[in-house]
């Protein structure tokens, strides 16, 4: 797996510029496919850790194996989400922060589309 980010590292959408070091080895990205119709990112994120606010345009997620998560908007407000393992749905857009507040490690796909 390759970090989401390292110190000073801009990520995957330019959106977020750092996540600290003890972060960048709980929180983790793999883009396993990119060209100009999608992009494909394998996301990890270990429980007790969250990923900060960041955005999608729209895009697919599947999760890979059961997962409890919060889900915060920019507002502040938040909801709790559990997920199943093969679930899936679409967004058209969104900025949010995702914390794992479960006892396994979030696995997702995210296939954001483009154009």
């Amino acid at each position: 797996m390759f970090p989401l980010a390292t110190k000073g590292s801009n990520l995957l959408l330019g959106v977020l510029k750092f996540i600290p070091d003890r972060l960048s080895k709980m929180v983790e990205s793999k883009v396993l496919l990119e060209n100009e119709k999608v992009r494909v990112i394998e996301t990890r994120i270990a429980p007790g850790e969250k990923m900060p606010m960041h955005t999608h345009g729209a895009y697919v997620v599947y999760t890979m194996s059961p997962a409890k998560v919060r889900i915060t908007l920019p507002d502040g407000s938040s909801r709790e989400q559990e997920l199943g393992k093969g679930h899936a749905s679409y967004s058209g857009g969104v900025t949010h922060a995702i914390e794992n507040i479960g006892s396994t490690e979030v696995q997702n796909l995210d296939i954001e589309l483009k154009g």
